[in-house]
């Protein structure tokens, strides 16, 4: 079907309003043959996915960690992070950015800093809303 949450004939739920809706298929062929098929799709809240920055929408692991850790997205709120490093002494070590979905798991490789104890930063802004969270990791090697 066309409109919210189906541009260009594909259902995208994520992007569709909560409700039901009906999605027709239907086939023509060169003979002059037609057939469709009907199935209503129900686009529900999933609120154990709307988790925020400052609970658990992301998680890191392990911790301690020899340098590469796992990010772990538990949300559906985020589409980009950003994640800023620091040292226990605030200063700044560098930064990169994510695209993000919900059970996205991200891969870290910090083993070229020494052992200590650092500052991870993470980020969301998307102009209108933001949101951070700082999570303290130490790496042994």
């Amino acid at each position: 079907g066309i409109g919210v949450g189906s541009p260009g004939f594909i259902f995208i739920p994520r992007q569709a309003a909560l409700g039901s809706y009906t999605l027709t298929y239907t086939f023509n062929n060169t003979y002059a043959c037609s057939a469709s098929a009907s199935i209503v799709a129900k686009v529900e809240a999933c609120t154990e996915r709307d988790r925020t920055l400052a609970l658990d929408a992301v998680s890191l692991y392990p911790n301690p960690t020899n340098g590469n850790f796992t990010l772990k997205v538990n949300s559906s709120l985020y589409d980009k992070l950003e994640m800023r490093m620091y040292k226990a002494n605030g200063q700044y070590l560098g930064m990169k950015q994510f695209s993000v979905v919900y059970g996205r798991t991200i891969p870290v490789d910090l083993t070229y800093l020494p052992n200590g104890v650092y500052f991870i930063k993470l980020t969301y802004d998307d102009g209108n809303n933001g949101a951070t969270k700082v999570i303290r990791i130490i790496i042994q090697h």
